[in-house]
């Protein structure tokens, strides 16, 4: 009787242990499964969003364009106004050797800050594979300048507060992306709502121990039903030739998954106003004029 008992026992933990050897495998088994399902959305969610930057980029060389023709304009009209001015001394045969320096030092210099347009928005533009420190600073203000152009001719005025410096380690091409598709959000609103006295605010400050970029504008605000859902991809309020809705959401890609900080949006009492904020520990203070 005792050996039977036994025999029952080593039995029944023998079958108990190829149950459990037998549940082990098919967990493992679904844990491989599951491992390797994240892996397959992981690397389509990165893919789609390559396929959504490429769009994106596609969509800003719109605006780069006529940034650059913008920025040309006025030289431009200097080098017309050259050309015209030798010509006419040449019909009335008062061209001489100071008229034609005079010429060639000037369109020189129109011509070399045309090309020196070119090579910043070439910089700007460009993809960027390792961080660095840089300064918001500078940043900031070379992003302003790009589109202050077109800004003055559609009379809205931009204009950049500054408390000090600040540097980061991070992507200065990419941020100036994001900074460069807020303040084409704002400026087509403000254009879009015909809006009197435009205005666009670029603050750059210290608060709660964080470092924030604060762009806000007074077209009037985003309306409460469609606010939560601006950044999502493909969502766009404009119509479907001048947006592509994917503007604000690589904008929102790359601070959060790039530049490690956190983006919002909210009305006041006359527009939108976007929040960039940057974890103090990431960020700098530079308290001299050399950064």
């Amino acid at each position: 009787a005792v050996i039977l008992v036994f025999t029952t026992i080593v039995l029944i933990l023998v079958i108990f242990y190829i149950k459990q050897k037998k549940l082990h495998k098919q967990i493992k088994k679904l844990n491989e499964n599951l491992e390797n399902k994240v892996k397959l959305e992981v690397q389509k969610n990165r893919e789609k969003d390559k396929l959504m930057l490429t769009q994106s980029r596609s969509a800003q060389m719109g605006e780069l364009i006529s940034m650059i023709a913008h920025q040309w304009r006025q030289p431009l009209n200097s080098l017309s106004l050259l050309n015209q001015t030798i010509l006419l001394k040449y019909t009335r045969g008062k061209l001489n050797d100071d008229s034609v320096e005079y010429f060639k030092i000037n369109s020189q210099k129109q011509i070399k800050g045309m090309s020196k347009t070119i090579d910043d928005f070439r910089d700007f533009f460009k993809p960027q594979k390792e961080k660095i420190e840089f300064c918001f600073n500078t940043m900031i203000e070379d992003t302003v300048g790009m589109v202050r152009p077109i800004f003055l001719h559609e009379n809205i005025a931009i204009n950049l507060y500054v408390d000090e410096k600040y540097s980061i380690i991070g992507y200065p091409n990419e941020l100036g992306q994001a900074l460069l598709n807020l303040l084409n959000n704002a400026k087509d609103a403000l254009i879009e709502k015909n809006v009197e006295n435009k205005q666009v605010n670029v603050r750059l400050q210290k608060l709660h121990n964080e470092v924030e970029i604060v762009i806000s504008d007074n077209a009037g605000g985003i309306d409460a039903a469609i606010i939560e859902n601006i950044f999502d991809p493909y969502f766009s309020t404009k119509n479907e030739r001048n947006g592509t809705g994917l503007g604000l959401y690589m904008t929102k890609i790359i601070i959060q998954e790039h530049m490690d900080a956190k983006i919002e949006v909210s009305n006041n009492a006359i527009g939108a106003v976007f929040i960039i904020t940057f974890k103090k520990d990431l960020v700098d203070t530079k308290r001299d004029n050399n950064v």
